[in-house]
């Protein structure tokens, strides 16, 4: 008895003080000085646990894009929505943006967890998004991120009682990125 809790407390001590919850790692076209100005991000997924995921993020993201002074749209897309891209071609047609972020869910990580007796249910603990900037008038990639994600940023947007996370590390891994790649003019006021 005493070893299960022993094991029980050393698992609770490694998932939410041995994980970071947010890393990112990016590369940027050599040479490349633009900075972000006005960007139409398009946040893009093909289940409904990652749109829950991402309309969390959205307010978030455009807040500190807002703060690091670049006008911005931000668009949740499904993957299976029928009329989906006719709406994003008229957004980027009426916010006519400089550039495009894409924010693409590739992967999602669960974790088994067991009762002790013989019931065992998967959650959520992590997943990796791919990031992709372009200019809006040309097809080139200027800048692109992967970026895992793990414990309470992730795990808490899905958690039971219809309450989502706050995915603030998520939002300050990507601006801080954007600014240490010299994309953005405004230092971040994100906290880590």
């Amino acid at each position: 008895m005493h070893s299960r809790r022993l094991v029980f407390i050393s698992f609770i001590l490694i998932f939410f003080l041995g994980c970071k919850p947010a890393i990112i790692e990016s590369n940027v076209r050599s040479g490349y000085t633009k900075k972000l100005d006005k960007v139409y991000v398009l946040m893009t997924t093909t289940d409904s646990n990652g749109e829950s995921f991402f309309y969390k993020l959205d307010p978030e993201l455009s807040s500190k894009l807002t703060t690091c002074s670049v006008k911005n749209m931000i668009h949740v897309y499904k993957n299976l929505g029928l009329d989906e891209k006719k709406t994003i071609a008229n957004e980027l047609k009426e916010f006519d943006p400089n550039f495009i972020l894409t924010i693409q869910l590739t992967s999602r990580r669960f974790t088994i967890f067991s009762n002790g007796f013989s019931h065992s249910r998967p959650a959520p603990s992590g997943a990796t998004f791919e990031l992709i900037l372009q200019e809006a008038d040309k097809e080139d990639i200027v800048w692109k991120a992967m970026l895992e994600t793990s414990g309470s940023s992730y795990y808490t947007a899905f958690s039971s009682g219809g309450t989502l996370g706050k995915p603030e590390a998520t939002v300050a891994e990507i601006i801080n990125c954007l600014h240490k790649d010299g994309l953005l003019t405004v230092p971040p006021t994100t906290s880590r």
